[in-house]
C-alpha cells in the first residue's frame, strides 16, 4: 500500500503486523530492524557502561518493545512516552 501524506494513517502505520508502506517513510518492520540493530550494537560496544539515548517518541516505542517484548497485538501506536521523560532500561550483552 502506497500512501500520500493526506492518506497517512498514524495508528495503522505503527502496526507491526500490517507493515504498511508509504512513499516517504520506511515501513515499521524495517524501522524495528534498524533500531534493534542499533541497540544490539550499543549493548556489544558498551557492555560495561551506562548509555544515554536521547530520542523522539518513535524510537522509544521500538526501544520499549526491545526491552519488554512486543505488545500482544503488535500495535505500538498507542504507546507514547511522556515528553521529556527519563526511561531506564537494563540490557545485558550475551555472546
Amino acid at each position: 500500500m502506497r500512501g500520500s501524506k493526506q492518506a497517512f494513517d498514524y495508528n495503522s502505520f505503527w502496526s507491526y503486523n500490517k507493515n504498511l508502506n508509504y512513499e516517504k517513510a520506511e515501513n515499521v518492520q524495517e524501522f524495528f530492524e534498524r533500531v534493534y540493530h542499533f541497540l544490539d550494537e550499543i549493548k556489544e560496544k558498551y557492555a560495561d557502561k551506562n548509555v544515554l539515548i536521547v530520542s523522539h517518541a518513535g524510537i522509544m516505542k521500538v526501544v520499549e518493545c526491545y526491552a519488554n517484548g512486543m505488545m500482544d497485538d503488535c500495535d505500538i501506536g498507542p504507546y507514547l512516552p511522556d515528553n521529556a521523560s527519563v526511561l531506564k532500561y537494563s540490557f545485558t550483552y550475551k555472546e
